[in-house]
Parts: structure tokens; C-alpha cells; sequence
């Protein structure tokens, strides 16, 4: 700070009421804290990180002789951090050790030492030097640039080198390790934002180490926005880091997020660490949203810690205003990057009976402390824990602490402690008809991350502590499938979750599928294949669809979770069988609500559920293998482990495709993709896996198609919309021996691009033919008449005009009297 910045940052302090009480609670506090010794002054376990920063503003800002107190006691704690500390990493805190003694290093060299000596203020640049040495040459250090040491440790070095350099490139301007600092502190920066931080928002280590990280990472940004001019984040990706926490937060409110195994709900962690929010009220990019998911985290609809917080962010970035619920991120939501879908009704301080909470874990590991389970779920409904995590800590961070299947006991490998696992989450589809997510558990089952392999990240180094656990599966996949209700009528989301995995061996095993539930919850079997969880606000029904009830193993027992956490409750449902396939129904109902009446109908190619609601029938078709799934009721679904979805209301028709390639029913041909894919008719709108997809679909009065949040262009036909370049297509289930025309060829090559006319139809008359090119938008690229007697259709790679098109994907379309072919090509340049 400045002579010019104190009076306008005091300023601005007494002029907002938040900030003018945190200020007075820090002026009595820093009366204490100035007559502390060193050694407790810094003894807090984290080198006085706090401590540092508040008696740092009040040298700045305070009157005297509170002022000069405070310069003294800082002078005072880093003159003996350097008689009796030097840089090296701790066992307690390993390389953030160093990192907090450096901070705290530069927050007292830069506000305190006013009327000190030169040779006072030289030992605090000598033992900085040090420091700036150590942290860019020893590999102790170093080490944190890589996967996967890479973590909030890696964040907060960075923070503090690149600081350091800040503070002392004025005074220092040709020292080496100065600029030696920045280049490795900005190294490490860049790595954790492109590999911790997903562009979508999330954070790869959880809740915890994102708030910490930022914590430590604020000041810096500060620095350099007031050094150099210049932001050093970027807003659009701190919005929706704010988006990613707010949907962690629990919907019974008083600042509880959800417990990842990095933390405990009663953690409180980010009314804790604060910092981020705090800022965000000031730079965006909303600070009325900001200032709604402070108020809920420590505010008071939140957790309070007072000064066991962060009241040095409320001090330089507070600002007071107007907030707004984020209710734009109400519904589904994927963090692909970490691995992370949500879907949510509600905030806290809502209607209990309107809350709504399901969260899927599909995490790819990159490095750092967190790793939840892959394929972990939980829900949270009508004020009610019916599926829950167990939090952190040695016990609970295990598969059994987890709503996870296993074998012979057995879950997922070990992971933690920069031990991990990988997953893949897809979202098959999102509409506003239903949601459908997937995650492929097999290599968390069975190994761990690359990134642990010997030798990884540097020859020498060996995790072979962490190599136990492994359970191999050929298959282990989890689908969730969400259906959002009749809000207006007081329905809540209806989940159906099918898990399905096959052990390497191919052997029969003991399986025990798990549910951990809230201690206030109560258990009971109604029959049939159904249990109801039971507490104060209503109710979830769970409905075993698959396998038979008969047979099943069952037991409830209370689970000890090991940590802070109230504990939980534990349902195993068991079976020893070769291929373990277990699809629920899982409806939660308020209190006086109308339940589904569900069946099954079972046949050797999958599964028909039939479930209605009021006048609302739903009918499921779940293919369990390859071959096609033919009904009693002349419903077929094509697609391996694909879905169908068939739901009617009244005159209204609703229809779903879920990694597949013909649905049929109604007496009509309702969704047909090629290649295989997933698409959802809600009654307007036809929602796409993928624009590349060649469809034909019954969607009557069809206002868009949309595929990735574009909008795709379409043909109709009477009842039916299709590809523009395919408005034609056969289906083989109304046409066995094949379209009558086809196009015979390499689809992936460079210009010209040659097929062999063939079928059927391409014996009939010497007719013309036209050969048109389109575009995955749609739009006509190239078009050509032809000699169907030539027996050859030729793309010459030229759009309309002659010039060159570029590399993609596009479709051929050959159109005859009575026949056409379609083809999707890729263009190679």
C-alpha cells in the first residue's frame, strides 16, 4: 500500500456496514495479538497465516499507536522466523509450510518495517531470497508442477512466488530470483488452472481445496490488478467456479455443502474460507449472486466462524448490495471436467417439500488429495438425507462408505492421498422431458490412475503403497436416468438408477448393492420389490425393478462413519450371480402425495416397466444384451443396453431413445438414429445427442431440433421431422431386406470420394439420379446429376462455387425416382 491507497481503502471500509464492524472486531482483536511473542503469534499451525494479514492491515490503516504496535509485532515475528526457520518442507505441512512462512515473509516486509533499519529490512530480503532459491531449484518443491503431486499446495507455492517477486522487483529490479520467482510461481499457476480447474467451473480436489486455493491465490490477483493493470483471472470461468460451489450447497441450509470425501458437511468449509465469495461481490461477474452464496455459507443463513474466518477478504472486497438466487441453474447440470453432474429443485430457506438434490461422481484423476469413488450418488429430497456420503477421513472415504455395488466385499481400488482413479461421465441427453447420465466404472474398479504408475512423475518415484484394492470388472457401468415431475402439481424428480457389472473371471460373486440413509429415516419392506425410506416430510419409494425380489439377501445396520458427520444407516441388497444387474425405481413423495403404481414384465432380451402416475403412464423398455427388445404389446427397441421411453398423458405423447437405434411403438416408427445415439420428443422439441446424427422421429408439430445447445436443421413430413440430408431414411424393421439403394465405399478419405451405387434399386431403369452434399448444419454444400446406369456416385471434395471444402464431416444424399441412399463422409485435407 500506498500513501494514496490507505485513506481510500479506510474509507471505503467505514462506508459499508459490513466491513466497518469487521473492521472494529479486527482493531480489538489486533490489541491482543500485538502483545503475543513471536513464537504464538505465529503458532497457530499455519505460521500465523491469519495473524500476518490482519495485523498488516492494521500497521496500513489503523491510528496510533495501535499502528506502530502492530509494525513492531510483525517486525518482531519475522526477525525470529528467520533466526529459527529456513525453507524447508515440514511433516506436517510438507512444501505449504514454507509456502505460509514465505506469505507471511512478504505481508510484513511490504506493511510493516517503516522505521527500520536497512540492515532490518536487508535480513528480511536475504531470508526471502532464500526462500525464492529454495522453492525453484529443490525438487521437493518443483515436484508440484507435475501429475500427480499437482494440487492446492501446487496453487498456493505459485500464489506466493509470483507475490514475493511483486513485492521485491522494485527494490531488487536486476535480481535473478526475482524474476526466476515469477516465471516458476506463473508455471505453477498455469498448470492448476488448466489441470485443477476445469473450464466448466469445477475444481478437481472438491470443495475444500478449491476455497483454500483461491484463498491463498486472491491476494496475488490483487497484487497484479493493482501492480500491473492488468486481471489475472478470468471472469466468465470464476463465474462458474461460483455455479459449481452453489450447487454443492445442501439444500437444509446453515452453510453445509456437500460432503465429498475431502470433507465433512459439518466442516462448514466454505463459511471458512470465504475469500472467493467475498471478492466476487466486488468483481463479478454477478456480485448479486456472490452476495446470496455468502450470505448462505457465512452469513447468517449460513455458518459463522466471526474471525476464524476470513475477515481480511470481507475487508478489501466486500461490497454491500442487492442479491440473487442463481435459480438459472435449477434442473441438470454437467462439470464434465471434474467429473460431476447435479440435478437440483430448490435452495435452502425454501419449502422442504420442494427441495431436491441428486449428484453423480464420474471424476477423471489428474493429481491432488481428493478422490470420491466413481460412480458415487447421493439424494437429498423434502428436507431428507435418502442416499448420502459419508464424508472424509480413513473409514468413510471407502467404496462400503459409499451407494456403491460390491463384490465379495470388494469395491473400488484404493485411492487418496494423490493415489487415484479414473471414470468417464457422459450425458447421454438433457431436455426438459428427461435426463440421462452415465458413468463407466470399470477402471476404478480395477486399477489405478496412469498417473500412479512407477516412475510417474520422476524416474524413482514408487506409489506402490497404494496399490491394494483392485477388483477387476469386464463391466461396470451406472446410469441414472431423471425425470423432473409436474412441478405445478407437487411432483418432485423421479429417478430410475441401473447398475450393471460383470467381473473379469466371469465367476459368480457375492454382490451387495448399498444405500446409506439418514439415522431419522425409517426402513420398511412393503412387498412386491418395494421399500420405503420414511421421515418427517414424506417419503422415498424404491421399487427393485430387476432382479426378482425372490431370492435377494437384505439387511439394515448402522454405519460408523469414523468422523464428525452424523452417521448413517445402511440398506444391503445381495445376490451371488455372475452378472450383477440391479435397476431401481426411486420416487420421493411429500407427505399425503400421490405414490406410482409400478410392474415389471421380463423377457430374455430386457425388461418393460410400466409405471403410472395419475393419468400419466410411463412405460421404460431396457434392453439387457444385444439382440433386440421385442414386447408383448409390439414395442422393439434396438440398441445394446439401450433404453426406450414411452410416456403418455392424456392426448399428450412424450418419447426417449437412450443409446440406441430404433424405438418403436404407438403402432409407428417413434425415434431412429443412426449410428446408434440418444434423443428425447417433449412435445416441441426434439433434443439430439449429437448434430451428426442421421434421425427420423414422430414429432407432430415440431417446433426446433437441438443438439448441443444448437439448433439443428430439419425436414418435416407430415407427423415425422428428419436429417435434412436424410429425409428418407429406412428403417430395417419396416424394410428386413435392406434399402433399396445404397452407397458402397470408404468414408473417411480425401478428395474424390467414390461409391459404388448397389441394392436393389439400382437395377431398375437407366434413370438419372442426384447426388447432393450437406453440411452437419445442414446446409447444401454441392449438388450433381448423375447416370444411375454408370454405377458410380464421385464427390469431387468442391463446394457449389469450385473452391475447395474444407475438412469435416458431411452427408451424401442420392436421389433416384423411386429410391435414395445416404451416406455420412469425412472429408480429409
Amino acid at each position: 500500500m500506498d500513501a494514496a491507497t490507505r485513506p481510500a481503502l479506510l474509507a471505503e471500509i467505514l462506508a459499508d456496514p459490513v466491513r466497518s464492524a469487521v473492521w472494529a472486531e479486527t482493531l480489538s482483536a489486533a490489541e491482543s495479538l500485538v502483545a503475543l511473542p513471536p513464537d504464538s503469534l505465529l503458532g497457530d499451525g499455519y505460521w500465523g497465516f491469519q495473524n500476518v494479514q490482519e495485523l498488516s492491515l492494521v500497521a496500513q490503516l489503523a491510528e496510533p499507536p495501535l499502528a506502530g504496535q502492530a509494525e513492531a509485532a510483525l517486525e518482531a515475528a519475522l526477525a525470529w522466523l528467520a533466526a529459527t526457520q529456513d525453507p524447508t518442507p515440514e511433516p506436517a505441512l510438507g512444501v505449504l509450510g514454507p509456502a505460509l512462512r514465505l506469505q507471511g515473509l512478504v505481508w510484513g516486509y511490504d506493511h510493516a518495517f517503516s522505521a527500520a533499519s536497512e540492515a532490518e529490512r536487508q535480513l528480511i530480503v536475504d531470508e526471502i531470497l532464500g526462500y525464492l532459491e529454495a522453492m525453484c531449484t529443490d525438487p521437493a518443491f518443483l515436484v508440484f508442477l507435475y501429475n500427480p503431486l499437482l494440487s492446492n499446495k501446487s496453487v498456493s507455492l505459485g500464489a506466493q512466488l509470483v507475490l514475493a517477486s511483486l513485492a521485491l522487483e522494485k527494490d531488487l529490479p536486476a535480481e535473478p530470483l526475482v524474476f526466476q520467482a515469477r516465471a516458476t510461481g506463473e508455471a505453477l499457476l498455469a498448470k492448476a488452472w488448466t489441470d485443477l480447474f476445469g473450464a466448466d467451473g469445477s475444481y478437481r480436489e472438491g470443495v475444500t481445496y478449491a476455497c483454500w486455493a483461491m484463498r491463498t491465490l486472491l491476494p496475488t490477483w490483487e497484487a497484479k490488478r493493482r501492480l500491473e493493470g492488468a486481471a489475472g483471472w478470468e471472469a466468465e470461468r470464476v463465474g462458474r467456479l461460483l455455479e459449481w460451489l452453489a450447487l454443492q450447497l445442501l439444500p437444509e441450509g446453515g452453510g453445509a455443502y456437500l460432503n465429498r470425501n475431502e470433507c465433512n458437511s459439518t466442516d462448514f468449509i466454505v463459511s471458512r474460507h470465504h475469500s472467493l465469495l467475498e471478492w466476487a461481490t466486488r468483481y463479478g461477474p454477478q456480485p448479486d449472486v456472490a452476495r446470496w452464496l455468502l450470505r448462505r455459507s457465512s452469513g447468517d443463513l449460513g455458518h459463522d466462524f466471526g474471525r476464524e474466518s476470513d475477515p481480511v477478504a470481507t475487508l478489501l472486497w466486500h461490497t454491500t448490495g442487492y442479491e440473487a438466487a442463481p435459480d438459472y441453474l435449477l434442473g441438470g447440470r454437467e462439470f464434465e471436467d471434474g467429473g460431476l453432474y447435479t440435478y437440483r429443485r430448490g435452495w435452502p430457506g425454501g419449502e422442504p417439500a420442494a427441495s431436491f438434490l441428486a449428484t453423480l461422481e464420474g471424476t477423471r484423476f489428474v493429481g491432488g488429495h481428493a478422490q470420491e469413488d466413481v460412480g458415487q450418488f447421493t439424494l437429498r429430497a423434502l428436507g431428507h438425507g435418502f442416499a448420502l456420503d459419508s464424508g472424509a477421513g480413513v473409514t468413510a472415504r471407502q467404496t462400503q462408505g459409499h451407494n456403491l455395488p460390491t463384490a465379495d466385499g470388494l469395491g473400488q481400488h484404493n485411492a487418496g492421498s494423490s493415489i487415484g482413479t479414473d471414470g468417464e461421465e457422459r450425458v447421454w441427453i438433457r431436455s426438459p422431458f428427461l435426463d440421462a447420465v452415465s458413468v463407466d466404472m470399470r477402471a476404478a474398479y480395477t486399477t489405478h490412475s496412469p498417473y500412479n504408475d512407477p516412475d510417474v512423475p520422476w524416474a524413482g518415484w514408487d506409489w506402490s503403497w497404494g496399490y491394494d484394492g483392485g477388483n477387476p470388472m469386464s463391466r461396470a457401468t451406472r446410469t441414472l436416468l431423471i425425470f423432473p415431475g409436474d412441478v405445478a402439481g407437487g411432483e418432485l424428480p423421479e429417478l430410475f438408477l441401473r447398475d450393471d457389472l460383470i467381473k473379469t473371471d466371469g465367476a459368480a460373486h457375492l454382490w451387495r448393492w448399498r444405500l446409506h440413509f439418514a439415522q431419522d429415516l425409517a426402513l420398511s419392506e412393503v412387498g412386491g420389490g418395494q421399500w420405503r425410506l420414511t421421515g418427517a416430510n414424506g417419503l422415498l419409494r424404491l421399487f427393485l425393478h430387476d432382479p426378482p425380489r425372490a431370492g435377494l439377501g437384505t439387511s439394515v445396520a448402522p454405519y460408523d462413519n469414523g468422523n464428525t458427520d452424523p452417521n448413517t444407516q445402511l440398506l444391503s441388497v445381495s445376490k451371488t450371480t455372475e452378472r450383477f444387474h440391479f435397476l431401481w425405481q426411486l420416487t420421493p413423495v411429500a407427505t399425503g402425495g400421490l405414490l406410482p403404481a409400478s410392474s415389471t414384465e421380463r423377457y430374455a432380451e430386457g425388461l418393460r416397466l410400466l409405471t403410472t402416475r395419475g393419468l400419466r403412464e410411463r412405460r421404460l423398455l431396457v434392453a439387457t444384451g444385444a439382440a433386440p427388445l421385442v414386447t408383448a404389446a409390439g414395442e422393439r427397441l434396438e440398441g445394446p443396453l439401450g433404453w426406450g421411453v414411452i410416456e403418455k398423458e392424456g392426448a399428450a405423447l412424450r418419447t426417449a431413445l437412450i443409446e440406441g437405434r430404433r424405438l418403436r411403438g404407438e403402432g409407428k416408427l417413434l425415434i431412429g438414429l443412426e449410428p446408434a445415439g440418444s434423443a428425447a420428443w417433449d412435445g416441441a422439441v426434439l433434443w439430439l445427442s449429437s448434430p451428426a446424427l442421421v434421425f427420423k422421429a414422430y414429432a407432430p408439430g415440431a417446433v426446433y431440433v437441438i443438439a448441443d445447445e444448437r439448433l439443428v436443421a430439419f425436414e418435416r413430413h407430415g407427423d415425422f421431422v428428419t436429417s435434412l440430408a436424410h429425409s428418407d431414411y429406412q428403417q430395417p424393421d419396416f424394410a428386413d431386406a435392406g434399402p433399396p439403394l445404397r452407397l458402397d465405399g470408404t468414408a473417411v478419405g480425401r478428395a474424390p470420394l467414390r461409391f459404388a451405387i448397389a441394392g436393389p434399386g439400382a437395377l431398375r431403369a437407366e434413370g438419372r439420379a442426384r447426388l447432393t452434399v450437406y453440411d452437419l448444419q445442414g446446409r447444401r454444400v454441392a449438388a450433381q446429376d448423375l447416370a444411375l446406369g454408370a454405377g458410380e456416385a464421385v464427390w469431387d471434395g468442391r463446394d457449389a462455387t469450385g473452391r475447395p471444402a474444407p475438412a469435416g464431416v458431411y452427408f451424401l444424399r442420392l436421389r433416384a425416382a423411386e429410391a435414395s441412399a445416404q451416406r455420412k463422409v469425412v472429408l480429409l485435407r
